[in-house]
């Protein structure tokens, strides 16, 4: 297991957020996402302050970790102490099209 604690938090990947301790480069692959976003909006896509406010950051604009659009999310550490204010649809295309 490896800490979960390993990437700036405006850039850190949901898994890690819900507590993930072994994982790989798809991590890095988020946190270029979140590069290029703010590359093409000129500002940091996310930018909470801390970890349970990023992840209610990344639900509103990419939806809500839910076993129907991730199966695996049931299996990380955090998710059973889960409290999103509401359940967020994916809405990505519509804020940047």
């Amino acid at each position: 297991p490896y800490t979960n604690k390993v990437i700036t938090l405006w850039y850190r990947p949901p898994e890690l957020l819900l507590g993930e301790e072994r994982y790989g480069p798809t991590i890095d692959i988020w946190s270029c996402g979140c590069i290029f976003g703010e590359l093409f909006t000129r500002r940091p896509l996310f930018q909470g302050q801390r970890e349970e406010e990023q992840l209610e950051m990344i639900s509103r604009l990419c939806g809500s970790p839910t076993p129907a659009v991730w199966p695996d999310v049931i299996h990380l550490p955090l998710f059973a102490t889960l409290k999103q204010k509401k359940t967020y649809r994916r809405k990505l295309r519509e804020e940047y099209q």
